[in-house]
């Protein structure tokens, strides 16, 4: 309730609001550390690497730039009880963007994870899309719906759209230092991944603002929704996508390349 977890190992960990009990829905939707602790618990080290191994992280995506990063991502024999707990929260672990948006496709497209390519628009036609599951389909319906109400009643607020049914999640990641462990004091890395429209995604967007001035905000759904949401609502006009109708529901295709 107040917004503090003590693990059974004695770690201590906060939200920045307290929430009391809350569904797993809730925990995405206000953004819970102490939810994605105590869920990634009853899950286990096993079920939590694996997942996030079948997400992509750790490894390459080959989208074709120079010097890509793999990221971070320890072997399952590294892992101890605060792994546990800090993977699900993005720690002990390093993601690129373009690892984040590809594992974001993943909801965006009924399960199946997308491989990204860098090309010119004239070459677009001519790609093969690579897919591989990482989710069942159904999950990943559900998920969207979530990520809906993260976005219309969560942290992702400021993304809200008058013209596409938007859904997505926001990330404050500290800045590790880099001169031995720990963060930098009041330095972040503040993102918004998401996609639209809901019922057919047709774009995924990855915003992420490196080191905002704290003093004017650095949590993902203040800096960098806004600018996510500009840059959906662009880019499907451009698309022709028609906007929400009467109903509420806007239309496109599923994301495939």
């Amino acid at each position: 309730d107040s917004g503090y977890y003590v693990t059974d190992e004695g770690r201590r960990l906060r939200d920045t609001h307290g929430h009391g009990r809350i569904t797993w829905a809730k925990v995405l939707i206000h953004s819970s550390n102490i939810g994605m602790a105590v869920t990634s618990q009853r899950a286990g080290s096993r079920r939590i690497h694996n997942a996030v191994v079948r997400f992509g992280f750790g490894r390459l995506t080959h989208c074709g730039m120079p010097g890509e990063s793999p990221g971070i991502v320890h072997p399952l024999k590294r892992w101890n009880h605060y792994s546990l707990t800090s993977v699900p929260m993005g720690q002990e672990i390093a993601a690129t963007p373009i690892q984040l948006v590809r594992a974001f496709t993943a909801f965006a497209n009924d399960g199946l994870l997308v491989k990204p390519h860098i090309v010119l628009t004239d070459q677009a036609s001519n790609l093969k899309p690579i897919q591989q599951r990482a989710i069942s389909a159904e999950v990943a319906r559900l998920t969207r719906r979530v990520l809906r109400r993260a976005v219309t009643e969560g942290t992702g607020a400021r993304a809200v759209s008058n013209l596409y049914a938007i859904f997505g999640k926001t990330g404050t990641a500290q800045v590790a230092n880099p001169q031995g462990r720990g963060y930098l004091p009041r330095q972040f890395v503040a993102s918004f991944l998401c996609a639209a429209p809901e019922d057919r995604p047709r774009i995924v967007v990855g915003c992420f603002i490196h080191r905002p001035d704290p003093a004017r905000g650095y949590y993902g759904g203040t800096v960098a929704a806004p600018a996510a949401r500009d840059v959906v609502e662009q880019t499907l006009s451009y698309l022709d996508v028609p906007p929400i109708d009467r109903g509420g529901v806007s239309t496109g295709q599923l994301v495939r390349q």
